[in-house]
């Protein structure tokens, strides 16, 4: 592998590093707005009569928090200085490793702060229409079975593409590896 090529690899994971962050962040940004609605308005976002909603609210304002913490602690120490111009090539390799590295750690990170506060939200919001239509009227609840099934398809496929994205890496890590045994 090349010089040129090391450092093409580096900057196109740099590029979709800072992509998945941005698409991240901006994807937390509806359930704060919804997280803000629902304190707001309490009750009235999930069309149920009015009653005692402090707990919904405050089920809310925990979806807001998370939201904004998710935004902040998924993208934290993700943003480092680019590759030198000048750099040799054990630089360019320990850049792309770093790279790397750092696109195996987003996974992790993604799953509790950017997937957990989007169900939390959901639930907050989809719980109590889904409990009152089950002590009410249970024929209702099969209008919601479209929406869960989604929901589940969604939550599987993106399982599955980050599962495979993250194999991918650790055959680039690998490959890293053998690379720098070969040039010492």
């Amino acid at each position: 592998m090349t010089l040129m090529l090391i450092r093409q690899k580096a900057r196109d994971l740099r590029a979709r590093t800072r992509q998945e962050l941005f698409r991240s962040a901006w994807a937390l940004l509806p359930f704060a707005i919804f997280s803000i609605v629902g304190i707001v308005k309490g009750r009235a976002v999930a069309g149920l009569s009015p009653g005692p909603d402090s707990l919904q609210r405050i089920a809310f304002g925990v979806a807001l928090i998370w939201c904004i913490a998710g935004a902040w602690v998924y993208q934290r120490g993700m943003w480092d200085a680019a590759l030198p111009g000048d750099a040799g090539l054990e630089t360019g390799i320990a850049f792309l490793r770093r790279e790397i590295q750092r696109q195996w750690e987003l996974f992790g990170r993604w799953l509790l702060w950017v997937l957990c506060p989007v169900f939390f939200t959901l639930g907050v919001a989809v719980g109590p229409i889904v409990w009152f239509l089950a002590t009410t009227n249970p024929k209702l609840l099969r209008n919601a079975i479209p929406f869960f099934l989604i929901l589940t398809v969604w939550t599987v496929a993106m399982f599955a593409i980050r599962i495979r994205r993250r194999r991918e890496l650790q055959r680039e890590i690998d490959d890293l590896g053998a690379m720098e045994k070969e040039n010492r």
